[in-house]
């Protein structure tokens, strides 16, 4: 396999955990896509060991930090028209791996992907999703909208 681009980290498939506390910050679902989404994680076993916590419009200004720090459940049923990503912290990288996958079965629109890391933590999420974005067109590909498939 080629290396990492500069600035990337591979991610493997073990059980070295992800920076930060253990939750998925979810952004652009519907309230029924949300529900899918718990599904998924429930059934990875993630019930009650990783926060869910479903940003919308109101949180954008909100560093990531503060917001791995809501409460599980955060925002749920609440329809979100920011670009579609989601955000993951504190849960193993085989996890990780894992909830990739089942999330590709969902058959859901692409999201935008992200490791919480020590920098990001500092970022609001205005500006972690207009990275992400960034980084999505350099690499060619248009993911993070409601529309578009995986």
């Amino acid at each position: 396999m080629p290396p990492a681009p500069e600035g990337f980290q591979k991610v493997g498939d073990g059980d070295r955990l992800l920076f930060g506390p253990a939750g998925i910050l979810a952004c652009g679902f519907s309230g029924a896509e949300q529900q899918r989404l718990e599904r998924l994680l429930d059934g990875l076993g993630l019930a009650g060991q990783a926060a869910r916590i479903f940003a919308g419009e109101d949180d954008l200004q909100r560093r990531l930090q503060e917001l791995f720090a809501l409460a599980d459940g955060h925002g749920r049923g609440r329809e979100s028209g920011l670009p579609r990503a989601l955000i993951i912290g504190g849960i193993s990288e085989g996890r990780l791996q894992q909830l990739m996958a089942g999330y590709r079965r969902l058959d859901l629109p692409r999201p935008l992907w992200a490791a919480l890391t020590p920098t990001s933590q500092e970022w609001t999420l205005e500006q972690l999703l207009a990275a992400l974005a960034e980084e999505d067109a350099a690499f060619g590909r248009d993911a993070g909208g409601n529309d578009g498939r995986q």
